[in-house]
């Protein structure tokens, strides 16, 4: 699944692994970017823009029967970085809603249009937060805070669903201004290990090889 701008505006497209053709999935006229599959594979989260005031909504596209997008959070707020629960039964994302960009929770309904305040709807963060993944277990959100430091939070679901208990994992250097409705990085189902696409600073400092060092030592 990604997206392109060869027609003019960015459509989503998707194509197999083993190859074959790349076939368009869905084209609106807008900026289209697309944040996550379901574990089911059966729906497909993205972000939409338009074109005129640049806010964007988060979107999903059913991969079968008519395969008819409908808006997941649509508010005069932008909306991005839209992550199915491993379970597929909530959704987290970010919002400015507030003012400051902070994650929220909410279930996700395959077929049932939404927005913003319409559904039980959890906040994740108080004093911002961006970028949420989740752990495949599901009980553990990971997210980009406002200065740069990659923070994990556990996630309840008994008695009742809630965030706990957030730290900071490690500072993150090069990361997309705050609010860029791209990613930065991407975990490891275990949560052990984090891939990172960054921008470089300043200059890199060379590596040095020494050969034969144990005649020194001599």
């Amino acid at each position: 699944m990604f997206n392109s701008v060869r027609e003019g505006s960015r459509n989503l497209y998707w194509k197999s692994v083993g190859g074959g053709a790349e076939e368009l999935l869905f084209k609106s006229g807008e900026s289209l970017v697309p944040s996550d599959w379901s574990a089911d594979g059966q729906f497909i989260l993205f972000h939409q823009a338009d074109e005129r005031d640049r806010v964007w909504d988060i979107w999903a596209v059913p991969l079968s029967g008519d395969r008819k997008p409908f808006p997941v959070v649509q508010s005069p707020s932008n909306e991005t970085h839209a992550q199915f629960s491993p379970d597929g039964r909530w959704i987290v994302y970010a919002s400015d809603e507030s003012g400051t960009m902070e994650i929220y929770a909410q279930p996700f309904r395959g077929n049932q249009p939404t927005s913003t305040g319409t559904r039980e709807r959890v906040q994740i963060t108080n004093g911002g937060g961006a970028q949420p993944r989740w752990r495949k277990d599901g009980r553990e959100l990971y997210y980009l805070s406002p200065d740069n430091r990659l923070m994990a939070v556990s996630m309840e679901f008994k008695p009742k669903f809630e965030a706990r208990n957030p730290k900071p994992l490690f500072q993150v250097r090069g990361a997309r201004p705050f609010g860029d409705p791209l990613y930065d990085y991407d975990v490891s189902p275990n949560g052990q290990h984090f891939l990172f696409n960054l921008s470089g600073e300043g200059t890199v400092s060379p590596i040095t090889v020494v050969v034969n060092w144990d005649l020194d030592l001599r």
